[in-house]
Order: structure tokens, then sequence, then C-alpha cells
């Protein structure tokens, strides 16, 4: 997904400035002051003092957890990477696979024809994600793209954030040699919640996607079609 919400951004980012402020609050913000926090107890008490000065700490607090978060989300983009290669991709690649059971089959069959791929292959990667960026613009369109898809983007973001975060943190007290067993078994546990959970908002974020296009592209030119009228080309863009 680290390409989709690039793409996201781009597309969407002047349209949707409020929703790109969600993203940036969800998946860089919250993994940065996480990776801080959490980190403190191992860092010299120095560190832990200066953290505690009322509200000038609180600013500091979030402009090097906003800073941190970028960082954290690299580690991210990596973890993201490593996670994915065992399903065969990520949830929006998915749909280009002849054997994918995730979404109903009508959906390939429908996003094929109007895309006109060949519906006995597998596109090439490269091919299949210049059609799904052409879907987030035309779902996007003028209004801006559903709310549903801006959240499951940005709560995506958020917890492949969280579970880099959270493997950071066990290397830090790791580090420092404070590491104790309950610990690690209670970062271990938030680490595999946060996958998950990372896990079922792509999967939502890709449903969503490909419904959205669908219902407002695919079955918009079966119509025109079976009335006879021409077909919009500008819903191709």
């Amino acid at each position: 997904m680290a390409r989709d919400e690039k793409e996201m951004s781009s597309i969407w980012k002047g349209k949707m400035m409020k929703q790109f402020d969600l993203y940036e609050f969800t998946g860089i913000l919250i993994p940065g002051v996480i990776l801080i926090t959490g980190s403190l107890p191992a860092l010299p008490s120095s560190y832990v003092q200066f953290f505690n000065n009322g509200f000038s700490a609180a600013i500091y607090l979030i402009a090097v957890g906003y800073g941190l978060g970028h960082l954290v989300q690299a580690v991210g983009n990596i973890l993201e990477w490593l996670f994915w290669k065992p399903f065969c991709g990520r949830p929006t690649e998915w749909l280009r696979l002849r054997q994918s059971k995730c979404f109903h089959k009508t959906w390939r069959e429908k996003v094929f024809a109007y895309y006109q791929l060949n519906d006995n292959d597998e596109p090439e990667i490269k091919e299949w994600n210049s059609c799904v960026r052409l879907m987030m613009e035309s779902v996007a369109g003028s209004g801006g793209p559903p709310q549903r898809l801006v959240v499951f983007n940005g709560n995506y973001g958020m917890f492949r954030g969280m579970a880099a975060s959270f493997l950071l943190i066990g290397l830090v007290h790791l580090s420092y040699g404070n590491l104790t067993l309950q610990g690690a078994v209670f970062l271990v546990a938030l680490f595999i919640l946060s996958l998950y959970r990372m896990y079922r908002f792509g999967l939502y974020y890709a449903t969503t996607l490909f419904a959205t296009f669908i219902n407002s592209n695919c079955l918009r030119r079966e119509a025109a079609s079976e009335s006879g009228r021409p077909i919009d080309k500008t819903a191709n863009s």
C-alpha cells in the first residue's frame, strides 16, 4: 500500500487537504510519538526530565514525533514489503490474480473489460498499478474520494507505523540492556496486533476502492452500451 498512499496523496492533495491532514496525523505523528514515549524508559534520566517540562515539552514532543514519524514510516515501508510478499502483493494487487478469492468474481471481469485487459491472463504488476492509479483518479473525481477510503488509508498507515514503532522500541530497549521478558512479550503482542489491523484496513481499502469504481464507472459504461448512448470518455481518466 505504500505506493498507493503516495499516489493518493499526489492525486488528492489539492482537492482534499483536510483528509490529507488526517493521514499526516494518524500515519506520521502517532507512530513517531509512540516511538518516543516507548523509548523514554530506556534513555538517560536527562531525556525523561526534559519531557516533564510542561507545554514546551509537549510542543517538542509533537515536533520531534512528526520528524521521527517519517523515519518510522521508512522502516514501515520495508516491513510492509516483507509482510505482503507471502500474500502475492498488497490487496490492491490481488484482483489481477486469476486465483484471487477475496473479491467477487464479477469484479475482476468488469475491471478487466473496462481497461480492455485479457481476463485469461495476469497483467504485469506495473500495468496493473497504472490501472489502480486510474481508478483512484476516477473515484476522486471533482468532489474528492469517499470518506471511507480516506479513513481506511489513514488507519492503514497508522498501524503500519505502529508496527514499525514497536519493533524499534524493542531494539532500543535491547541495545540498552533493559528489555525484560515481560516487556518483550508485550511488544511482540502489540507488533502482531498492529500487523493484523494493517492487514484488515488494507483489505478494507482495496474492497472499497474496487466497489466504488465498479459502481460509478463500470456499471455506467454497461448501461450506456445497452442503451446505445455514447460512452463518456472522461471516465477513463
